[in-house]
């Protein structure tokens, strides 16, 4: 696939005649454009904006809207009042999001619900599992969704701890022989050339993002693929045997981050707050995974969480999903650099 350039005019198609590019970059990086940026220069009064390979109709009407929402302060910028004072606004909301108060996930019934889903909630009993865990589910293909802070309530607790982190959904695959899909270190379906050693029937392929770092870097991907805005189905899933693709596919669900490690908590709390001034945004195909452990001696206690989160879409709440399906234990965190090969 060869790169691709897309041309804007800087004083006719950004809002302020400017661009900052490595806003720009950012924003295009972590906005829904399945296709990777290559880079982006300016000459000339000219904004090149260079894609590694042609993008879709609904990405380049995506890298349209960007460009004339693209402002190049910076997110903490000076903002004039009515009465023509400035005021220093310094928040970590990602422009183009609400705020969101959630205490549970997005229903599963479709690929862009909001709300309605499982609640951030545990009820330990005498004699329950231990450690006890909730999986939490976001829809963010279509909704760009950024956790910010977390807060609990809890009763009956005895120095118990609390987890969360952050965890794929699973690709299940069978053994095969010569195949395009190999597993790497027992957990990472990567691309094969033909001599791969298991199958993936093409309808469980489950697709995890890849996003990059506050910092700009992008972890290794094996997959590209384009996202339908109509079916809400992934089409043309092709390889990116460098990996420098956009996606991924997980044999097994390892832990990709961790949100919260331990917190103790004990007796009784209506209000517990963990604090930040940082966000991380939440990768399509991921689930937050809420975890209590209870200290012996084994004693009846619950707790609540409730998250505060951007994202762009706040509304169409649905009928909640039955009933929370309980998983077992945290898994630890994997530190892959693969190289497969592939076709």
């Amino acid at each position: 696939m060869a790169a691709t350039e897309y041309t804007y005019s800087i004083s006719g198609d950004f809002p302020d005649g400017e661009v900052n590019t490595s806003k720009l970059t950012y924003e295009i990086q972590t906005s829904s454009i399945v296709t990777a940026l290559d880079h982006i220069g300016t000459s000339d009064g000219y904004c090149s904006i260079w894609f590694k390979a042609a993008l879709s109709s609904g990405d380049e009407t995506t890298l349209d809207g960007i460009v004339a929402a693209h402002y190049p302060t910076p997110w903490n910028a000076l903002i004039e009042a009515p009465d023509g004072k400035q005021i220093v606004q310094n928040t970590a909301r990602v422009r183009g999001t609400r705020c969101c108060y959630t205490g549970e996930g997005d229903c599963q019934n479709s690929a862009v619900d909001v709300g309605g889903g499982d609640p951030i909630y545990v009820h330990h009993e005498v004699g329950g599992a231990n450690p006890e865990m909730q999986k939490i589910t976001f829809k963010t293909i279509e909704n760009e969704t950024w956790v910010y802070e977390a807060m609990a309530c809890f009763e009956g607790a005895v120095f118990d701890r609390v987890h969360m982190c952050l965890r794929p959904k699973k690709t299940n695959y069978v053994a095969g022989e010569n195949t395009y899909y190999n597993l790497y270190g027992g957990y990472l379906i990567v691309p094969a050339a033909g001599n791969g050693t298991i199958q993936v029937a093409t309808g469980d392929r489950v697709l995890v993002q890849a996003l990059p770092t506050a910092l700009g870097v992008k972890p290794a991907a094996y997959w590209n693929a384009d996202w339908n805005t109509t079916t809400k189905q992934f089409e043309n899933i092709v390889a990116a045997p460098g990996g420098d693709g956009d996606y991924n596919m997980f044999g097994e669900q390892v832990q990709l981050a961790c949100l919260a490690r331990g917190i103790p908590v004990s007796g009784t709390c209506s209000s517990y707050h963990l604090d930040s001034n940082d966000v991380d945004r939440i990768p399509h195909g991921t689930e937050i995974w809420f975890g209590i452990e209870t200290r012996p001696p084994d004693h009846e206690w619950k707790i609540a969480v409730g998250l505060i989160m951007y994202r762009a879409k706040t509304i169409g709440f649905v009928t909640p999903d039955p009933s929370p399906s309980p998983s077992p234990s945290l898994s630890p965190s994997p530190s892959p650099s693969p190289s497969p090969s592939a076709s």
